[in-house]
């Protein structure tokens, strides 16, 4: 039996506190939580949407490791939505490397919740938590960005079962990526989760789809291109897409992410 998918990509939009979704029990929460991390920065909030009598609230903390290297605490709380009790909760680390850049000062929201739900099995729910976190693919060969995670909540904890998916990855498949002179090439593709019918250790198979468009830019057609006219210009580009598809499957602890086998092998046989 061919495989039913049944829920759509993952919310690519979102807002911070100002706006967005959060209650006044969800500012509670936050204010009574960063008290045991010495205060915090407001990530995101929205409704558990597996159970409508839920929320969830995200922020980040600062914190100091060894050798004086700091990174985030990342903190997930599943609340009541008529009073501020925090059910169930989740702390992360994350912290700074070549495929995540932790900033101080932010003027735009980075993590968003997501407003799909997971069943991945008739008793078990996940949500999302995406995090824009991804540095800048200006001259980067390759480049990953908006990691997703999911978590399923078990008694007072939440824990997470895929931990740092990358929804946006791109990748120099010809020439430099700093070339302005020469021929180059690039692979930029957005993915999105669905679900399976088939079952792995229990839980409902996840696949993993990337459409990738296709960047083309060649110095010499450039030059003769008339740079008034705006069909010209899009067109010396060359646009062409593809699709690549990947299956994660539950080993009994989590959903293995290895981002040298994502969005797919064929991804990097290009």
């Amino acid at each position: 039996m061919k495989p039913t998918l049944l829920l759509s990509a993952l919310l690519l939009s979102g807002s911070a506190l100002a706006g967005n979704d959060c209650t006044g029990n969800d500012v509670w929460v936050f204010e009574n939580d960063t008290n045991k991390f010495g205060g915090g920065t407001f990530g995101n909030c929205g409704a558990y949407p597996a159970d409508e009598s839920l929320r969830v609230v995200t922020y980040t903390s600062w914190a100091d490791g060894e050798m004086g290297q700091r990174h985030l605490i990342w903190r997930v709380l599943l609340t009541k939505a008529d009073k501020p009790d925090v059910v169930a909760s989740a702390t992360l680390n994350l912290w700074e490397g070549p495929n995540m850049v932790l900033r101080e000062e932010v003027e735009e929201p980075l993590f968003f919740v997501d407003k799909a739900n997971y069943p991945l099995n008739a008793s078990t729910n996940a949500f999302a938590v995406r995090a824009d976190l991804g540095p800048d693919s200006y001259c980067r060969d390759v480049s990953r960005d908006q990691f997703v995670t999911l978590f399923v909540r078990d008694g007072s904890q939440l824990k997470p079962v895929l931990k740092h998916l990358p929804l946006k990855q791109s990748l120099v498949v010809e020439g430099s990526p700093c070339s302005r002179y020469d021929y180059s090439k690039t692979a930029r593709g957005e993915g999105r989760l669905t679900l399976l019918d088939t079952v792995t250790n229990g839980y409902r198979d996840l696949k993993f789809t990337t459409t990738a468009v296709y960047e083309s830019y060649d110095e010499l057609s450039q030059q003769q291109v008339d740079e008034t006219d705006p069909g010209q210009w899009e067109a010396s580009f060359k646009p062409e897409t593809r699709q690549f598809d990947t299956t994660l499957k539950f080993d009994g602890h989590r959903y293995p992410v290895e981002w040298q086998q994502l969005p797919s092998k064929e991804w990097w046989q290009q």
